[in-house]
């Protein structure tokens, strides 16, 4: 049963006042006029802490606010019709501040909540001819569940009782008894149908709910929070974002000699959890490929726009998209055949796990890729052949497993070979999935159907984020306004999707908490090798649609126009 569903006896709601500015300093919020049992909550009615997470999240903005959307007090009262009527009359002044909205703009004035910088191996013994550069970029993305967050709190005998959806139960109750000021003892949580766990709800709803709770406190009354679906949208926090540059020097036989990688991760205007995610995105660079000496600095960047977290996983899936994208691109300078250049760069640990060669031969991706890059010939020659295909290949690891002791001793680190197959419509430009090949090798899965399941639900919400789930903020709010434009992965878009598993039968099993994070580290990779051999262009960002595709290929059609007008002038020139 989700939160909405449950019926109360003439409970109070909850209404959260939200700032209208990005950056500035709160002069004041005044109410109008209002009857009898409506009250407005602000900062100083909180009767305990006004922060969350060591200070990374404030319940009700005080003195200065940080982003649009940020909330700055509660109406709470009988009727929720009322007091949105109430909402729409309060004024709420604000100083404006200067914002800094992109990741770039913030990193360049030193605004972050944690950093880290690695050193790893050292340079090889040969002489370095030969540097690729890439930078690669991957956008937000919403977690979309079932139902809208949401909160209901009463007393009742000294106790503060919710009922809210919490991946982390104990970490709510912390928060709600803090925010309170009274023993987390006398916190209990009824926690509600979580649906799919994509992490939105690992901190988010200790908000909520220290919300709901400080309301009931005050007023004395059963309170429900609701957030609307909208409200949700716009406010909840979105998966991190990520720009990512690395730098690697080799020698003409495509021995990496060394890395330097520095990866900017875009938390919004609070770091919960940044510390731990930029440890394990600097880890995660480590884990496949063999990088010469590597150097890796991974900041938290701290901007004006609403708070980001993790999104199924603590952040391997932008490390692995950047890393992935990187090593494509070596093979492609090099010229050499990517299935066979990984399975010989691949780190000890994961080179005796042959599922790339797997992964190849059911998708048939050696022949394809040779009869797409015929195609990617003539495409140079004639830019209207309909349609064009691509395919692309990727190996990569989650996180879950290595932070678990009883994979490293078991010796069944969970990894992933996958290749996705596309198609490019040249009239309208939008991408098709052909389809998906995984091959996981891990322990033994405790159980197999429920795995796959877990798996292809994970593919979906991958490919959405690298296809179609394209989130743009605009002075530091999100547009479209309206959440009824946001679009994710439909059904009858859903293709062919193949799973298959290597492992030993006497294994220990593995959980499916470690395997649901592999698509979103492979796929995304994989999905833009493919759309970069269809249309004859290194894509290093996602997600892109097919605006993006349009966009690229009128590029290339002005640099070709441009380059024969270069040439038909000299040839002229030199014709006298």
């Amino acid at each position: 049963m989700f939160v909405d569903d449950i019926q109360l006896e003439n409970p109070y709601y909850a209404f959260v006042l939200r700032s209208p500015a990005a950056c500035g300093k709160l002069k004041s919020i005044t109410a109008p006029p209002m009857e009898d049992g409506f009250i407005l909550v602000k900062a100083d009615d909180i009767p305990g802490e006004n922060s969350l997470f060591d200070g990374q999240i404030r319940v009700l903005a005080k003195d200065n606010v940080c982003f649009t959307g940020e909330p700055v007090a509660l109406l709470c009262g009988p009727a929720l019709l009322k007091l949105e009527e109430y909402a729409a009359n309060c004024v709420i002044e604000i100083e404006e501040e200067t914002p800094e909205f992109s990741i770039e703009d913030a990193w360049e004035a030193g605004d972050f909540f944690a950093r880290k910088e690695a050193e790893y191996g050292s340079v090889p013994k040969a002489k370095g001819e030969l540097v690729v550069e890439g930078h690669y970029e991957t956008g937000p993305q919403e977690h979309w569940y079932s139902e809208p967050h949401g909160a209901i709190a009463k007393i009742e005998n000294g106790m503060v009782i919710i009922e809210s959806a919490a991946q982390r139960p104990k970490e709510l109750r912390k928060a709600v008894a803090a925010v309170l000021g009274i023993n987390i003892d006398c916190v209990e949580l009824k926690n509600a149908e979580l649906g799919i766990h994509l992490d939105g709800k690992i901190w988010y709803p200790a908000l909520i709910a220290s919300l709901a709770a400080l309301a009931a406190q005050i007023s004395g009354r059963t309170v429900k929070l609701q957030l609307t679906r909208e409200e949700d949208y716009l406010y909840s926090p979105k998966r991190t974002n990520s720009v990512v540059h690395i730098r690697s020097l080799l020698t003409f036989d495509g021995q990496i000699l060394e890395t330097d990688v520095l990866a900017k991760i875009g938390f919004g205007a609070a770091g919960v959890y940044a510390s731990e995610i930029i440890e394990e995105i600097t880890h995660s660079f480590l884990e496949t490929y063999k990088t010469g000496k590597i150097t890796i600095e991974t900041i938290a960047i701290k901007t004006n726009v609403p708070p980001a977290g993790p999104f199924a996983g603590f952040g391997a899936s932008l490390a692995s998209f950047a890393m992935e994208r990187h090593i494509s691109k070596i093979a492609d300078v090099l010229q050499e055949e990517c299935v066979e250049w990984r399975k010989n760069h691949l780190r000890a640990k994961v080179k005796e796990l042959d599922i790339l060669s797997f992964a190849a031969k059911e998708s048939d991706f050696r022949r394809k890729w040779a009869a797409y890059e015929l195609l990617r010939g003539n495409l140079k020659k004639d830019e209207r052949i309909l349609p064009q295909r691509g395919i692309g290949l990727t190996f990569a690891a989650g996180s879950a497993a290595r932070n678990n002791s009883l994979f490293e001793s078991a010796n069944v680190f969970p990894v992933a070979a996958c290749v996705v197959e596309v198609e490019v419509d040249r009239v309208n430009y939008e991408s098709t999935f052909r389809g998906i090949w995984l091959h996981i090798a891990c322990g033994r899965p405790e159980n197999i159907s429920k795995a796959e399941r877990v798996l292809r639900c994970a593919t979906l919400a991958a490919i959405s984020w690298s296809s179609i789930e394209k989130i743009k903020f605009i002075d530091g709010k999100i547009t479209p306004p309206l959440c009824s434009f946001y679009e994710i992965m439909s059904v009858s878009a859903t293709p062919e999707i193949h799973i298959n598993f290597a492992y030993e039968e006497g294994a220990l099993p593995t959980p499916l908490s470690c395997l649901e994070e592999l698509p979103f580290c492979a796929v995304p990779a994989a999905f833009a090798q493919a759309i970069s051999q269809a249309i004859n262009y290194h894509v290093e960002r996602i997600p892109i649609i097919g605006l993006d595709i349009w966009r690229i290929l009128m590029m290339k059609r002005q640099e070709n126009f441009d380059k024969k007008t270069e040439d038909e002038a000299r040839q002229a020139q030199e014709n006298g």
